[in-house]
């Protein structure tokens, strides 16, 4: 059964909630919402805009992803 475990994607999963739990418990999450709040105003659809745009930019540029082989 170890074997049909794909550890690698076991242990990015991991430290990633990991870091989350650390930036929540730090507070960091909290200012950054309350920043994105500040900033947007309480526009709602202008701002979703954004966040949609801005993501789809990113994730474009950045090409390289964690693969492992199988």
């Amino acid at each position: 059964m170890a074997k049909d475990v794909e550890w690698p994607t076991l242990v990015f999963f991991t430290g990633l909630f990991v870091m989350v739990g650390a930036l929540v418990n730090t507070g960091v999450i909290d200012v950054l919402a309350k920043s994105a709040a500040e900033a947007t105003e309480d526009r709602l659809m202008p701002a979703s805009g954004v966040l949609l745009w801005a993501s789809a930019a990113i994730r474009r540029s950045s090409t390289t992803f964690p693969t492992w082989p199988r």
